[in-house]
């Protein structure tokens, strides 16, 4: 290699590795140039985990927690979403899918920030999100008559999540409006994006949970009216695709926000 391409600082090749993210083949072939090349990439390799399927779990478990525990440090994203995926796992590994060691392998990872997960996970999240430096949360799929898992889940993140996004969740009991989460209402005081994509009857009322800094609000789901009470005066930016029929109405009040038919409404706090 040309020694002027070895002298470039950490800096700029950070950069240059942080475009090649996505293209794992390329910043493998980066990290065997040489030493220095060799640690900088390795941040860039595993800065994303994306685990398919149980297999793919066992893999990362292995690798990452009996093999080489020092990459654990680089890890910033996992999407474990498709955990619990059709699979062909025989009794032994199964054992290692259980609800201790999918916790024990994320809390592995002290600089995760981002998770992507499914409804599956329901018992771990919440045992999870008070040590860990999560502030982006992705849960999707679940159709459940029971509200109490995810309750229990804002209640374990709200002080440290940032970002919510819940996609294709339905419950199928509506939550009445007087009904109060176990242990009262809670507080979701870092709460600043709340993204609900495909949902049905979410439990967010004034009874259940409270958003005071809640800055952008993305609903592409039905019952959009049902979430305007918990809406803050800090709400700047509100994003709203309901089903045609919701779209009836031509205006809509909600304290400092005056919702149309338009798609996107870029607001200014009143």
């Amino acid at each position: 290699m040309d020694s002027s391409t070895n002298q470039l600082p950490p800096e700029i090749l950070s950069l240059v590795f942080s475009e090649l993210e996505g293209n794992k083949a390329s910043l493998c072939s980066c990290s065997l140039t040489c030493k220095s090349w060799h640690a900088l990439s390795l941040a860039h390799i595993y800065r994303n985990l994306i685990v398919s399927n149980d297999l793919m779990y066992l893999r990362f478990y292995r690798q990452l927690m009996i093999d080489a525990p020092h990459l654990c440090c680089h890890v910033r994203r996992i999407d474990i979403s498709g955990f619990g995926a059709p699979g062909t796992l025989d009794s032994f590994s199964l054992e290692w899918c259980d609800d201790d060691h999918i916790q024990t392998f994320l809390q592995a990872f002290p600089r995760l920030n981002n998770l992507k997960c499914s409804s599956l996970l329901y018992n771990v999240i919440p045992h999870v999100l008070p040590h860990m430096p999560i502030t982006a949360l992705h849960i999707q799929s679940s159709l459940s008559y029971d509200v109490h898992w995810l309750f229990r889940i804002l209640r374990a993140g709200g002080a440290t999540i940032k970002t919510l996004k819940l996609e294709d969740i339905d419950f199928r009991v509506k939550l009445s409006r007087q009904a109060t989460p176990s242990g009262g209402k809670i507080l979701m005081s870092a709460l600043q994006e709340l993204s609900l994509i495909d949902c049905c009857n979410i439990p967010f009322r004034r009874s259940t949970v409270d958003m005071p800094n809640l800055k952008t609000f993305v609903c592409e789901s039905y019952g959009y009216p049902d979430y305007h009470s918990i809406l803050p005066t800090s709400l700047t930016t509100l994003v709203v695709e309901p089903p045609l029929e919701e779209c009836d109405r031509t205006q809509t009040i909600v304290d400092n926000l005056c919702l149309s038919k338009k798609t996107l409404i870029g607001l200014k706090q009143r």
